[in-house]
């Protein structure tokens, strides 16, 4: 087993790298052998699939309001509100006092509720602090969750202790500006049933990964989500800093048995009627994996939870009553069809060196302009969208304005086929039963 295990990451990187070109190689190979031809067909669809997903995230990216803000005043009164932060300690424990005392500062005009449910296998040090602080502060509250082994396990019992009419949901390495409380229920008290806020990098200038990180947070909080979010009509929760109301955070949970416990509530909330809202002036600070390999491991873990969710949540959200064909359509937009573009982002490769192979260069001649204008736009979506970025950038990245030039050409060169590679080792993982949560370390010593 342990041979096998060390011989699972080769072999799924071979498969996401040379397989994805050398399989349909060999079944061009061999349906030429039976006499049969369709090449250039499939050709004509992959181009006609590249230019829409390209259009795409173009438009979606022009879909982004220049401001989006709540009213001034709540239809209703403030009520009271609890922040659950949750933590595996043993990876926690350097940040997490940091944090409670971050939050300890938040600005909200009616009772607010602090609580740290974490879990961890062997007692620390830092929990006689986190205790000690628990005693001096009366708006803390300290949980050990005895035999939890998931953040999902860790909010449910939070939410036994939880006496806010809404709940904001962190990370323990969350660090939010003080008035996200009010503006949350400012949103709430519009009808909204979940409201996510925006995420940015607190870490960027530590390293190169910190600094692509922190510009990709940009992309997806700045660019992405509130763009999705119009095309759409519905948002999704991204795992923290996100706000729930109590009642329906209570009936929908979080599933200890998905990898990315925070889509599949999305998902089951969003086909049982409950509404998302985007505000990416909603602004809370993260940590980003310090090394390639932590970022690895993250990226891997989303992506696999994603593909899970789309395995087991897709037909559920179609069929819903609640959701509309333009939002079912969002769903089948966000789920299956970006799992299948990476298994395609690179299927005009095996085309052109099997007729390369079979009939020669000059076979191909005559198909080079269609394929160097449509490989134009394809990849001009990543420069665009790089551009997008810089323009809706919160102020303390987007000083770094070389971050977003590097950016700018490495999105289209590596960093795109580099996500869909991501995301086609992750299938393989799930497909070969490895469902193992990997950790994020929160510093290079940790990784």
């Amino acid at each position: 087993k342990m041979v096998l295990r060390k011989l699972a990451f080769p072999f799924q990187l071979f498969m996401g790298v040379i397989g994805i070109v050398l399989i349909p190689f060999l079944f061009y190979w061999l349906c030429d052998a039976l006499g049969y031809d369709f090449t250039f067909t499939l050709y004509l669809i992959l181009v006609v699939i590249m230019v829409i997903q390209s259009a795409l995230v173009i438009w979606e990216s022009m879909l982004v309001p220049r401001s989006d803000d709540p009213p001034r005043e709540p239809k209703t009164p403030y009520p009271p509100a609890t922040a659950i932060v949750c933590a595996y300690l043993p990876n926690e424990q350097g940040v997490i006092v940091e944090t409670l005392k971050n939050l300890l500062k938040v600005d909200y005009p009616a009772d607010f509720q602090l609580i740290l449910a974490y879990n961890t296998p062997v007692s620390l040090p830092v929990e006689e602090e986190l205790r000690a602080m628990a005693q001096k502060e009366t708006r803390l509250t300290v949980l050990r969750v005895a035999g939890s082994l998931s953040k999902a396990q860790n909010v449910a019992a939070a939410l036994k202790e939880a006496r806010g009419e809404f709940v904001g949901i962190f990370d323990a390495d969350h660090r939010p500006v003080p008035d996200v409380f009010t503006r949350a229920w400012r949103w709430l008290a519009e009808g909204w049933d979940v409201v996510q806020g925006r995420c940015v990098i607190s870490n960027a200038e530590n390293t190169i990964v910190t600094r692509t990180c922190a510009v990709d947070f940009e992309t997806m909080y700045g660019i992405n989500h509130p763009g999705r979010a119009v095309f759409h009509q519905f948002a999704i929760f991204g795992g923290s800093n996100g706000y729930w109301k109590t009642d329906v955070l209570k009936e929908i949970r979080f599933s200890p048995l998905m990898l990315t416990e925070d889509i599949d509530a999305t998902m089951r909330a969003l086909a049982k009627g409950y509404t998302f809202k985007m505000d990416a002036a909603l602004i809370s600070e993260e940590l980003a994996p310090e090394t390639f390999r932590g970022f690895w491991k993250q990226r891997i873990r989303w992506a696999q939870g994603w593909f899970q969710i789309t395995l087991k949540r897709t037909w559920e959200a179609i069929r819903s009553p609640h959701l509309t064909t333009r939002q079912k359509w969002g769903v089948a937009q966000l789920l299956p069809w970006n799992n299948i573009y990476a298994l395609l982002s690179l299927q005009i490769f095996p085309l052109f060196f099997w007729w390369i192979f079979a009939y020669g260069l000059e076979h191909v001649m005559h198909l080079i302009p269609i394929f160097v204008v449509t490989t134009i736009f394809t990849f001009s979506a990543g420069p665009f969208l790089a551009v997008r970025t810089y323009l809706f950038a919160t102020p303390k990245i987007k000083r770094h304005k070389w971050w977003f030039v590097i950016y700018f050409f490495f999105s289209f060169i590596v960093f795109a086929e580099m996500k869909n590679l991501i995301v086609r080792i992750a299938q393989l993982k799930e497909c070969m039963g490895e469902t193992t949560w990997n950790i994020t370390p929160r510093s290079r010593r940790e990784s």
